[in-house]
């Protein structure tokens, strides 16, 4: 069966938003480029069409380059094995997990989030863990060297909790800005750059949610976590300010009892502002650097706005610079 979904636009008198149409690939194994027999058989989506991938155990290659509006992966142990078939690319408005309980493989190939597809629930350019909500205990894995850019932004989690994103095996991903969540109530996600994995933030610095120090705020534990570790693996921020987000590499925004570890030779470049703290609520809050990890910091503060139990721990052969602070 070909597991095609079409939605029709409905003209009325009133202006109706635009919905996305999608596809869903047929078969739990082929070529995503393919709209041959073997492949989406006739139905492959555009340009302007959302490709979904919902069965479990999926294994995919892409023969060529391809271009779909955006892409949902709703299968578990979901594989895209294009390392094996000529690491093509795959361009779309965004990527994202789109049930819980999932995992997702990237196994080499280009995943460029320039497309403009309108009508997903995400913004543009999102490369996500999640979709908008209900996306608990997803698992994305980038190995093989795969290559994520033009990246809007990177989410774990959208009103969800328990999601992981892993960078690893000299992955690179190359994105604005980076959401680890959106509020109090995405929790226990977790973000590791490992194995030589790159996470390259280009304009707006790193924060660890989404909300500003504003808001009317909870009392909240957040407990979400990056991990860097591995020689090679690295985080690196702009050095310059941006005005839409001045805040700068952000370890506890606005929550408590989120974590840092940056190990065994993992890296952490911030030139503009390293925070451990930000305001009222964003209490006992963890940096640590062991292990010959590396870093270099600048405009380091601990415990702002009020901020309390925040602690910076530097042992074990870790080696940096703070340039002020």
């Amino acid at each position: 069966m070909n597991n095609v979904f079409k939605m029709i636009p409905f003209f009325a008198s009133v202006a109706m938003p635009f919905i996305a149409f999608s596809a869903a690939y047929p078969v739990s194994t082929g070529d995503i480029a393919d709209n041959g027999p073997q492949g989406w058989n006739g139905a492959m989506p555009g340009k302007t069409e959302t490709a979904i991938f919902n069965i479990a155990g999926g294994n995919y290659t892409a023969g060529s380059d391809v271009e779909f509006g955006s892409v949902r992966v709703s299968g578990n142990s979901v594989f895209f094995n294009l390392h094996t078939s000529g690491n093509h690319t795959v361009k779309a408005a965004n990527f994202n997990i789109g049930y819980f309980d999932r995992s997702v493989t990237l196994n080499g190939g280009v995943w460029n989030m320039s497309g403009t597809v309108t009508g997903e629930k995400l913004p543009l350019g999102s490369f996500a863990a999640c979709n908008q909500s209900g996306t608990y205990n997803t698992v994305l894995t980038l190995a093989e060297s795969c290559l994520v850019t033009n990246v809007a932004t990177l989410r774990l989690a959208y009103n969800s909790s328990r999601n992981t994103m892993k960078i690893t095996d000299a992955s690179r991903v190359y994105t604005e800005g980076v959401t680890l969540c959106n509020n109090s109530s995405s929790v226990n996600g977790l973000l590791e750059v490992s194995s030589g994995g790159v996470l390259t933030v280009l304009s707006r610095n790193f924060t660890d949610t989404a909300a500003t120090s504003n808001e009317n705020l909870i009392d909240a534990d957040t407990t979400n976590r990056i991990v860097i570790t591995g020689t090679g693996s690295k985080i690196v921020c702009p050095a310059t300010l941006d005005s839409n987000d001045p805040r700068g590499f952000v370890v506890g925004n606005c929550y408590g009892r989120n974590s840092l570890l940056v190990t065994d030779g993992g890296e952490l470049v911030a030139p503009y502002r390293f925070a451990l703290g930000y305001s009222p609520f964003a209490n006992n809050n963890i940096a640590v650097f062991e292990d010959g990890a590396k870093f270099s910091l600048s405009d380091f503060r601990v415990g702002e706005g009020g901020s309390c139990g925040n602690t910076v721990r530097i042992c074990s052969r870790a080696d940096g610079t703070f340039a002020s602070g």
